[in-house]
């Protein structure tokens, strides 16, 4: 479903029921609800993978015990801020794993003399990281373990509500195809008996660490909002990092219609997003001592520095490994997770000139889609490279690049800002990103044979270089000392 239809449901929903008073035991729960019907209405199907997270899980044991064993070595107590990570945004920086949208922001923070440490959630992370840090997920998955054995013996108490209009409200989600039993009350009960003793877990930790704030990215997720609320509660500010794109067509960051007077209690004290542009999308509903702050995209701005160690090292070897001067149009294609509409690239890319090279970069949450799109590209008379390219930081790509292909990733957005015009094919991206649109940064093409012409005559524009880092993170850190 279209992000504009998700959101016409949702505000439909907000204007119907009093979602704004909605309370399980002392959480504000319609943003997690809102997370569920948002992201379960936006989803399509993909493979299983529950054969590939047992495996990863097997193999992983041991070597996140060893990393975190080191990290423990170091004995760093006294930190002054907390990153969260979810391990999603990665980048292969010289044999060693950096997270794009949070090392990039702790560097900087670091460089001002503050002390910091990153902690990760998820199964998918590779290792050795390039800054350290420590793996929590196995530590969740134990304690869970532990609570269903000592709940066979003791039931765990029964949550307090305060729901009017719930049954009514599942109702209308059945009679307009949309019901998720999840959300029944039961369900709902028990996902938040998960949130809640997440939360303790987080607590203990906070506790031990005694952090000044806690930088998480995303914030909606299970244990993303556990450590909303076990923050509030320890009246340590957090602040959601900018991921990917918001707006007001985003689930989790747009067109909120009821919010109570002091805001949610599962919502973050700061977002933090990359343009005013963001910022503006939730001023329109934020409410309390809810903050924005705009800090720009650090990693990307890296990449706009020519002199940068990292961005010279990457920018030589992918001209060299991939021979790209002998290519009269270099084209990066992101694989969207969803995939729904790509036939018509693949298209474009099997009808490709002999003298054009492509980039086919799936998305390093979906690696399960690497052998499915390499079947499908079959036999092509123009160079391509697929294999092990999401390992790759994005942006390096962009430095080498002529043209972007995606049918509606948000990596526009990055592209736009490194010079680089995009083509998408699907009508939500045309919809969603017209700033990009009416500036000629985007085109909208759905037809293979427009693609292949539209890309020909495209050509990379100049950026704009940010300056005054430093002040930003000065003023950032004065905003959280004011909570």
């Amino acid at each position: 479903m279209e992000s504009k239809e998700i959101i016409k449901i949702l505000n439909e929903i907000e204007e119907k029921f009093p979602v704004d008073k909605w309370s399980v035991d002392d959480l504000d729960i319609w943003p997690y609800v809102r997370f569920r019907i948002g992201s379960k209405l936006s989803e399509s199907k993909s493979p299983s993978q529950k054969n590939i997270l047992y495996e990863r899980y097997i193999k992983n044991l041991y070597k996140y015990s060893k990393n975190n064993l080191k990290s423990w070595l170091k004995n760093k107590k006294n930190i002054d801020f907390l990153f969260v990570e979810n391990g999603v945004h990665i980048a292969d920086i010289k044999g060693k794993y950096y997270f794009t949208r949070t090392d990039s922001l702790r560097d900087k923070i670091e460089k001002l003399g503050y002390k910091c440490k990153i902690i990760i959630g998820g199964y998918k992370v590779e290792t050795p990281l390039y800054n350290s840090g420590e793996f929590f997920q196995f530590s969740l998955d134990m304690m869970f373990v532990l609570d269903k054995v000592k709940n066979y013996f003791k039931k765990p108490p029964l949550l307090n509500y305060k729901l009017e209009s719930y049954s009514e409200f599942i109702n209308f989600l059945k009679q307009n195809n949309i019901y998720l039993e999840e959300l029944e009350l039961k369900n709902l009960l028990g996902q938040v008996s998960r949130i809640k003793r997440i939360e303790k877990y987080f607590t203990k930790r906070l506790k031990k660490l005694k952090p000044r704030a806690v930088f998480i990215l995303c914030y909606y997720s299970t244990y993303g909002f556990a450590l909303v609320s076990s923050c509030k509660k320890l009246s340590i500010p957090v602040i959601d990092i900018q991921h990917g794109v918001q707006g007001d067509l985003h689930y989790a960051y747009g067109s909120y219609k009821r919010v109570p007077k002091n805001g949610f209690n599962l919502h973050p004290d700061i977002f933090y997003v990359w343009s005013d542009e963001e910022k503006s999308s939730l001023l329109k509903w934020v409410k309390g001592n809810t903050k924005v702050f705009v800090g720009g995209n650090n990693f990307l701005e890296m990449w706009k520095d020519d002199g940068n160690e990292i961005v010279q090292y990457y920018t030589n070897m992918l001209k060299e490994k991939y021979l790209l001067s002998k290519y009269s149009k270099v084209i990066l294609y992101t694989v969207d997770p969803q995939n729904n509409r790509d036939k018509e690239i693949i298209k474009a890319i099997q009808n490709s000139p002999s003298d054009w090279f492509w980039f086919v970069r799936v998305h390093p949450k979906r690696v399960d889609m690497l052998k499915y799109t390499k079947k499908r590209m079959g036999d092509t008379k123009c160079g391509f490279a697929i294999d092990n390219i999401y390992l790759l930081p994005l942006y390096s790509f962009f430095k080498v690049c002529d043209v972007h292909i995606t049918e509606r990733s948000s990596t526009i957005i990055e592209a736009a800002n490194l010079g680089i015009k995009s083509i998408v094919t699907s009508k939500y991206s045309y919809e969603r990103f017209k700033r990009f649109v009416d500036s000629g940064k985007i085109v909208y093409c759905c037809e293979w044979k427009e693609i292949l012409k539209c890309a020909k005559g495209l050509k990379r524009d100049k950026y704009d270089i940010k300056e005054g880092k430093e002040d930003d993170i000065i003023k950032l850190v004065k905003m959280i000392e004011e909570f």
